[in-house]
């Protein structure tokens, strides 16, 4: 995203949601650890200069299909974390 400037005592405006290949996005830190409570857009205020971290969770997508009597049904493609 691009670099913001920002009044003291204002709002960030959030910027668009990245996309990772194999990686689900899990918000935005003010800590490179990307720990404790994510940055709140609606609430949090600059008071100093900043700098967001995208959080990144690892995902496996995970479709299978089941089988009855020679039939096949496709399921909902499931999306697991970690």
């Amino acid at each position: 995203p691009a670099t913001q400037t920002v009044e003291f005592g204002k709002l960030i405006t959030k910027p668009g949601d990245p996309t990772k290949e194999d990686y689900m996005f899990a918000g935005w830190y003010d800590n490179r650890e990307c720990s404790g409570t994510a940055w709140d857009f609606d609430h949090n205020t600059v008071v100093e200069n900043k700098t967001l971290y995208a959080k990144w969770d690892y995902s496996i997508k995970v479709t299978a299909s089941a089988s009855e009597h020679g039939t096949i049904s496709p399921m909902e493609p499931q999306v697991f974390t970690g």
